[in-house]
């Protein structure tokens, strides 16, 4: 009885295997042959920082009803104005599009002519601030872009956009 138990092990273990998955396909279980291991990976490069333009974000100066001059404008709207030649002295690669519009009170004719006005007067500022007039591009949109149907004062302004 104790040979036939052998047997049956000895069987067992062939067909199994060494408990470890290897199969065994003759003699004693041995065990499984070392795995190389890879070579750590050469440490990667990091890639040189690519240049990204800086983003100005659509900011809009208000004016007051019927006004266009620099002398009539909030402290609050002229200080957008200063932080704005600011940051295109720091950014010479910056181009922006100045776009006047108004309410709509006055004619057609009038509102435009007050649009140019504003966007002029911003642009101006800018070249006195040192900016270049060649990075500077104005438009005017009269009452056609309104950005309130009823309170015109957020209608009294200028859209500075960066373009380049």
């Amino acid at each position: 009885m104790k040979k036939l138990f052998a047997l049956l092990i000895i069987a067992f273990v062939m067909v199994v295997g060494c408990g470890k998955g290897n199969v065994v396909s003759s003699g004693p279980c041995l065990p499984p042959p070392a795995v190389a291991k890879a070579a750590a990976p050469a440490p990667m490069l990091a890639p040189a920082p690519v240049a990204v333009a800086p983003a100005l974000k659509e900011l809009i100066i208000y004016f007051e009803f019927d006004k266009s001059a620099l002398k009539d404008m909030k402290p609050a709207e002229v200080a957008k104005m200063k932080d704005l030649v600011a940051f295109l002295k720091a950014n010479p690669g910056v181009e922006v599009k100045l776009t006047g519009h108004t309410d709509w009170y006055g004619s057609d004719k009038y509102n435009m002519n007050l649009s140019d006005k504003r966007s002029n007067t911003v642009k101006t500022y800018l070249v006195d601030g040192g900016i270049g007039a060649t990075r500077i591009s104005t438009l005017a949109k009269g009452e056609s872009e309104l950005a309130s149907k009823t309170d015109a004062k957020l209608n009294r302004r200028v859209v500075v956009i960066q373009i380049k």
